[in-house]
């Protein structure tokens, strides 16, 4: 569906006939499209009904991190949390400074409060739902990440920007 847009042949197929490579390669394409058109479209509709992207930030992250990635998780579990991470984070950002309504203390706190919530089960997504394909130093990993990427946000917070 996604596929067609914008990429050429040699990406998405090697030779005259289609690879393996070439379909994985459209599907990891696809995977990371919606999943970056569904944060836009939800923070665009954060922006003009101010409470949709803050309470609905925890659903519509775990969909694109436990059902949309699973392509993703196929290639690379590391790169694929990396990449979740870095979305939940970039989401965030995009909350407190595009969406609407107040942006006091009240709000900021709202904000923290909601992202270590969509956090907190993005990791228990990422470990329960691919529980099979993880080691104990991947689901080390994704806490560590998960952790750093908290206190960050907790630090920003804290000096109010």
């Amino acid at each position: 569906m996604f596929g067609q847009i914008g990429i050429s042949s040699r990406l998405l197929f090697s030779g005259s006939s289609r690879s393996n490579y070439g379909i994985m390669n459209k599907n990891i394409f696809n995977a990371i499209l919606i999943g970056c058109l569904i944060i836009i479209i939800c923070n665009i509709l954060g922006h003009y009904v101010p409470p949709f992207s803050l309470f609905t930030c925890w659903i519509y992250m775990n969909i694109i991190i436990g059902v949309i990635h699973l392509p993703l998780y196929k290639v690379s579990f590391k790169l694929t949390s990396a990449y979740n991470f870095f979305l939940l984070l970039i989401n965030d950002l995009l909350i407190r400074n595009y969406a609407g309504g107040e942006h006091d203390s009240a709000g900021k706190g709202w904000c923290l409060l909601m992202f270590v919530f969509t956090l907190f089960i993005a990791s228990v997504v990422m470990i329960v739902y691919f529980k099979k394909e993880l080691s104990i130093k991947s689901n080390m990993l994704v806490m560590i990440v998960g952790v750093l990427i908290t206190s960050i946000i907790y630090w920003f917070y804290n000096l109010h920007i």
